[in-house]
């Protein structure tokens, strides 16, 4: 129930906004995973900063999964989030209106326009309370929202302050009168004033005092000047003999437009932050739509502490959206993707152009949305909680100008490195190529041995074929277990298709180069130049 003395504060992202915890991506990370078509497409219907909803990821289960249970009843409820955005919508405007109104004088104009405000966010509470008891709602989230406002609406100070509120506006003719109720110290000299009421009709005399009616109305006809003191701060200044009845009146004026303007406040302080949350959910309803109405599958992942990780049918949701427009939805490509327990490291290989970075940011992409509390690109997933996502990408030229390219990367890898834990994800891409292939294979080697020893969880995207044939070395009874990957190739044809498999290495180069007749053997046989 709502108190306006005190500050009430909710929230349909973060459970506990003091103790929740999260890791942000930075900008280099977001570009690197690559969902820019899919950005692209929603800023057509979104305004606003959208990267930045989407930067903090919590770290805690319950967090995520309350997160889930509200995108799920979004979706279940398939105009329940336009109808709240609408509304919160709403209730921007009209703190933007009360944060820069400038009316503070203890004027009957002002208590008007107060009482307007009110009546506004009264309806406005009404509205967001009737849209949600009529909704087929079942997460904790929505439901905690709903009771507040029930709660709210309920209480004998709303119903009190909203019979008030109705009573004015509903005065057909407008305000005609005010009644005030002035207490008088031992003196009998007015000390305090009380607006007991606004009327919408003239007080008048009873019949039995309307013979002294003139007596008592004697020199007060200065008081026409009070509706236009009230109605309107600019009007002309009081006639000095109603200096003192003035401000006697002023405070209990003022008393009450701080009343109107606590409970308003009280309220929107609740809604306003609101909006921009309810369009972190619409950022994720509409992709949502988007793949399931191009025929994609999303799924709600589990999220665990401790346990395997499971995916099976994961795309590039970005790749999703650039078949979508070119209306090639049936030619993508699904692939599974399991870590042990205690972490994996995979070393992923396969042919130039065979899908292995597409693959690397299609697992960015599925961490990234699952500990947000979307619905991620696969048809079922079991997702272990991670405490940070790290991607070591080649940088652009511009930023190696100082290191090179080979010192660039290690310079970056060692951050990376003195920062992760044994439950941190790194995803790796052609990492270390910027020097002879030997070198490449030496470090890449050293790197791979300490990230073992960390415990962590790593997806090496990489053409050093050579690191997949060491796999029996590098694992040496040891946890987690290398795995070697392979991408790109069956029966010569790019399939994108990554599967546990040896290293193609040379024995695929080969196939390739007899498939295009340039092998040793081909050359020279179907040269007309004989050797020697």
């Amino acid at each position: 129930m709502l108190n306006i003395s005190e500050k009430y504060s909710f929230s349909l992202l973060w459970l506990d906004n003091d103790s929740d915890e999260y890791f942000e991506l930075d900008d280099k990370t977001i570009e690197d995973i690559n969902i820019s078509l899919l950005m692209n497409d929603l800023k057509k219907n979104i305004k606003g900063n959208l990267i930045k909803l989407m930067e903090k990821i919590p770290v805690s289960v319950t967090t995520i999964e309350y997160r889930q249970d509200i995108l799920t009843d979004f979706i279940n409820n398939n105009m329940l989030l336009d109808t709240l955005k609408n509304t919160f919508d709403r209730c921007s405007e009209i703190k933007n209106m009360i944060k820069f109104a400038f009316e503070s004088e203890a004027t009957l104009y002002n208590l008007l326009k107060r009482i307007d405000e009110v009546a506004d966010v009264m309806n406005l509470s009404e509205n967001i309370c009737s849209i949600l008891k009529n909704s087929n709602i079942k997460s904790k989230g929505l439901l905690e929202l709903q009771g507040f406002i029930e709660s709210t609406i309920d209480s004998d100070v709303y119903q009190n302050f909203k019979q008030d509120i109705y009573h004015i506006k509903d005065m057909d003719e407008g305000v005609h009168g005010l009644k005030v109720g002035i207490n008088f110290d031992n003196n009998l000299k007015p000390v305090e004033a009380i607006v007991l009421s606004l009327e919408d009709k003239p007080f008048k005399y009873s019949r039995k005092l309307k013979k002294i009616s003139k007596v008592v109305s004697y020199g007060l006809g200065e008081l026409k000047a009070i509706p236009r003191k009230l109605f309107a701060p600019e009007s002309l200044a009081m006639p000095e003999a109603l200096n003192n009845i003035e401000k006697i009146i002023a405070p209990a004026m003022k008393q009450l437009i701080a009343f109107c303007d606590q409970f308003n406040s009280s309220l929107l302080s609740i809604y306003v932050p609101l909006t921009t949350e309810i369009t972190f959910y619409e950022i994720a309803l509409k992709i949502y739509d988007k793949m399931i109405n191009n025929g994609y599958s999303l799924c709600k992942p589990k999220i665990v502490n401790e346990d395997e990780t499971m995916i099976q049918g994961l795309y590039n949701i970005n790749l999703a959206y650039d078949m979508a427009d070119k209306g090639k939805n049936d030619e993508m490509v699904y692939n599974d993707f399991n870590i042990d327990s205690k972490g994996n490291i995979f070393i992923l290989t396969g042919a130039n152009r065979g899908g292995k970075t597409t693959f690397t940011q299609s697992i960015g992409q599925i961490y990234w949305f699952a500990q947000l509390g979307f619905y991620i690109p696969a048809k079922e997933a079991t997702i272990k909680l991670i405490d940070k996502l790290y991607l070591h990408f080649p940088a652009e030229e511009i930023a190696t100008i100082n290191y090179g390219r080979l010192g660039e990367e290690c310079q970056r890898f060692s951050e990376i490195f003195s920062e992760m834990t044994n439950k941190s994800l790194l995803l790796m891409n052609e990492s270390f190529d910027g020097t002879s292939h030997l070198e490449s294979l030496i470090i890449a080697t050293d790197i791979l041995k300490a990230l073992q020893l960390l415990g962590a969880t790593v997806v090496f995207n990489t053409h050093l074929h050579e690191l997949g044939e060491k796999i029996n070395e590098l694992n040496n009874n040891r946890v987690p277990l290398f795995v070697n990957l392979v991408s790109g190739s069956i029966n010569d044809v790019q399939s994108f298709k990554v599967k546990e498999g040896i290293p193609l290495g040379q024995s695929y180069a080969k196939d390739i180069a007899i498939k295009y007749g340039v092998s040793y053997e081909q050359l020279i046989t179907s040269s007309p130049a004989k050797p020697i």
